[in-house]
């Protein structure tokens, strides 16, 4: 799946996730999270890319990354790993409450 593919299924199905807290306790801000695989389903070489691996960082690999993470802001998310296992790749929209009083 291209990096636009998956950026535009994050956005139409975040949209059916509850909004939260923010895990950074800011109160001002709620967030929620829509699940988009694991590195080893997404990332085009099919494995988890450590600073220290012996089996480096691909061009390609890194392109990938880098093309998902400005797809998914241009659609206002972010990208990030999941707390409890980081191979988990989560999507994720944050909202300042103040903005969203009338919703």
């Amino acid at each position: 799946m291209s990096t636009v593919s998956l950026a535009m299924w994050a956005a139409s199905h975040i949209e059916s996730q509850e909004w939260g807290p923010a895990d950074d306790g800011d109160r001002t801000r709620q967030e929620r999270r829509v699940f988009l695989g694991t590195v080893f389903a997404l990332d085009p070489c099919g494995r988890y890319h450590h600073m220290l691996s012996p089996n480096g960082y691909t061009q390609k690999c890194g392109r990938f990354w880098e093309s998902l993470e400005r797809q998914l802001e241009k659609r206002g998310m972010w990208l990030e790993a999941g707390e409890g296992d980081p191979c988990d790749q989560y999507a994720g929209q944050s909202r300042d409450l103040d903005d969203e009083a009338g919703s």
